[in-house]
């Protein structure tokens, strides 16, 4: 009769590359602070388009082969382009004029529940290996977010305010599914190039209808330093994510969406900023206990017979001893 055997936590391989991919996304969230005066969508259509210079530059030099998107690829990448970056900005740029940053970023913390619920769905409607939610994943991503959430803390809000958080969480989810549905075969290189590319455009339209006049501010050393670091850690951390989700699955990869915060959090607090309080603490050890959980493979099941078969094996060697 089969058994299960304990266990085992994913290899180390596929999950680092996410993990330094949200540490990245944390420390863009610092080195942002110079871009709170300057034009929105213009400073992320300079991002945006100098993270795609960089992936087209790099990509020979990496020995990486940039596939050309075909039909419905193409869908795909605008939609996640479209949501995770172009939509996902607008609605930062409003809903920070309707509610705390905190709130913001507490729903947003809520991103691994829904990759962990969606990601093994989309992937079954995509032709995959897809399957029904892991109750291992989404119990992880349950205890992953309220602990991001404990970082991010709470705050106030009002109705525009809650669309708004909305959006971000749904963009951000749309990012990572639509990825995963067209990741296996463009690969990680491709599809974050393309997507950069599409929200550059969608950015720089924007941009240049709404925010003439203060597109002089992304002149200034501070606004121009800021969007080369955060155009390299795109990039990067693209190019990484979506590595991890080639390997592992949008869900299970989806759990380390929670480092971004607490990743944030601690670079803040070693260039200067001041101790966060112990209730940012707690929730940095809550995301290492749902990483711990979420984290860990489905058991695998060994035959009796073969279990059997080794103590024969043993208890022979053991009498010839």
């Amino acid at each position: 009769m089969p058994t299960p055997t304990p266990p085992t936590p994913h290899p180390l391989r596929a999950v680092l590359p996410a993990t330094t991919a949200m540490v990245l996304v944390g420390s863009a969230v610092v080195a942002s602070a110079p871009l709170t005066s300057a034009p929105l969508f213009a400073a992320q259509a300079v991002r945006y388009g100098l993270a795609a210079a960089l992936l087209l530059a790099l990509a020979r030099p990496f020995r990486q082969v940039l596939r050309r998107p075909r039909g419905a690829e193409w869908r795909w990448i605008g939609l996640g382009a479209g949501s995770g970056l172009v939509a996902y900005n607008a609605a930062l740029v409003v809903g920070t004029r309707h509610a705390d940053p905190a709130a913001l970023g507490t729903a947003v913390a809520a991103v691994p529940i829904l990759l962990a619920l969606l990601g093994p769905l989309t992937a079954r409607r995509s032709g995959t290996t897809g399957r029904r939610p892991s109750g291992r994943v989404v119990l992880g991503a349950v205890v992953v977010s309220a602990g991001a959430a404990l970082v991010a803390g709470g705050g106030r809000t009002d109705p525009v305010g809650v669309a708004c958080a909305v959006v971000m969480l749904l963009g951000e989810t749309a990012f990572t599914v639509c990825g995963a549905r067209v990741v296996g075969r463009l690969g990680a290189w491709t599809y974050s190039t393309a997507t950069t590319v599409v929200a550059a455009l969608g950015c720089g339209v924007v941009g240049l209808t709404g925010e003439r006049e203060t597109l002089p501010q992304l002149g200034a050393p501070g606004p121009l330093l800021a969007c080369a670091w955060l155009a390299l850690a795109t990039a990067a951390a693209f190019v990484l994510w979506f590595r991890s989700v080639d390997q592992l699955g949008s869900a299970v990869t989806g759990l380390l969406a929670g480092v971004a915060g607490p990743a944030a959090t601690l670079i803040a607090l070693a260039a200067g900023a001041s101790a966060p309080p112990v209730a940012v603490w707690v929730g940095l050890g809550v995301v290492l206990a749902g990483l711990a959980v979420g984290l860990r493979r489905r058991p695998t099941r060994v035959s009796a017979a073969r279990g059997s078969g080794r103590a024969a094996r043993a208890s022979t060697a053991r009498r010839r001893s």
